[in-house]
């Protein structure tokens, strides 16, 4: 949806700001001032609450719409992101049917324990690996279960010299789904 913009309208009266001051009865300090604008062209848009707010409500719509289709819409967090992430299926808070694609984010965690943040984006129905090569090769399977989940294989090692793959879950940890428009 489009932003509904509003053309705003000033009050256009003869003698702006001008007053009455009459003196309430029964003080001697105190005035009650009532417009005496002249001849009122046009009564304008009142700058009040009701006008405000309805403002505010459109340019957070667009905002949301804007955000939406261009900075995508977190679909899942990783509520432990610092931990060892074992292969598991996680549950969306929304449908990936709404949807052309979706973005994981993910923390390689080097043998420092810094993070190495990387993303992949993938078209919506398809699945993908999620590679890094660093003294050997880590990858994990990423699958889309349905439209209102993901799975997340272990994390499995091969060592660019040869010898055995082994799991190993402390590295490419997901942190996020995003959806994309």
């Amino acid at each position: 949806m489009a932003f509904s913009k509003k053309t705003w309208v000033d009050r256009w009266v003869q003698f702006p700001g001008r007053k009455k001051e009459t003196l309430v009865s029964g003080t001697t300090d105190t005035y009650d001032y009532e417009r005496q604008e002249g001849t009122v062209f046009a009564e304008g848009d009142l700058r009040n609450a009701a006008n405000m707010n309805d403002m505010e409500d459109r340019i957070e719509t667009e905002f949301t719409n804007t955000h939406d289709m261009y900075g995508g819409t977190v679909l899942w967090t990783n509520p432990s992101p610092t931990s060892s992430f074992a292969g598991q299926t996680v549950s969306l808070v929304g449908s990936l049917s709404n949807y052309e694609s979706y973005e994981v984010v993910y923390a390689f965690q080097n043998t420092a324990n810094s993070p190495v943040f990387r993303t992949c984006k993938i078209p919506v129905g398809r699945d993908t690996e999620l590679l890094y090569s660093a003294g050997a090769n880590f990858y994990r399977y990423v699958n889309t279960s349905g439209n209102t989940s993901v799975s997340f294989s272990d994390c499995q090692t091969f060592p660019l010299g040869g010898g055995a793959s082994s799991v190993v879950n402390v590295r490419m940890i997901p942190l996020n789904v995003i959806g994309y428009k």
